[in-house]
C-alpha cells in the first residue's frame, strides 16, 4: 500500500517537472519570437 502511493508521488512529481519545463520552453520560445520581430 505505501509502495502504490510512493509511486504515485514520483508520477504527480514528475508530471509538475514536465508542466514547469513546459512553461520555461514556452516563456522562451515566446521571448525569442519578441526579440526577433
Amino acid at each position: 500500500m505505501d509502495q502504490q502511493l510512493e509511486q504515485q508521488e514520483r508520477i504527480q512529481a514528475l508530471i509538475v517537472q514536465a508542466q514547469w519545463f513546459q512553461a520555461v520552453m514556452f516563456g522562451l520560445a515566446a521571448a525569442g519570437v519578441v526579440i526577433f520581430t
